[in-house]
């Protein structure tokens, strides 16, 4: 599921108004919220 997540998440961080850094800290919000439900 993750990978699945981070490949979603990849493509966005081509776009200059939407920095790598981003998409990896709301990839790790994501994560966090899955582990809660969990």
């Amino acid at each position: 599921e993750a990978i699945s997540l981070f490949s979603a998440v990849e493509p966005q961080s081509g776009n200059p108004e939407f920095p790598a850094k981003e998409s990896v800290e709301i990839l790790i919000k994501v994560l966090k919220k899955m582990i809660i439900l969990r």
